[in-house]
Order: structure tokens, then sequence, then C-alpha cells
């Protein structure tokens, strides 16, 4: 299960893996792939 923290802005074309971590503030564009795992 991934955790998405509320201030976190993820594109809609973006690929979230499984047991990710995103922090306060990030930002995360179109077309990213973030791995199973990362953080």
């Amino acid at each position: 299960m991934s955790v998405i923290h509320p201030t976190a802005i993820i594109h809609g074309r973006a690929v979230i893996g499984s047991g990710v971590a995103v922090g306060p503030y990030c930002v995360i564009g179109a077309d990213v792939h973030v791995a199973d795992g990362c953080e």
C-alpha cells in the first residue's frame, strides 16, 4: 500500500508503484513512473 501525503501533487498520467511513500509538497509530473518501494 502506498502512502501519499495530502499536500503532494501527482499528475494523472504518473504511475505510482506499490509501497511508495510520497512526502509533503512533492510534485510528480506526467509520464513519471515511481518504482515499488521508493520513498
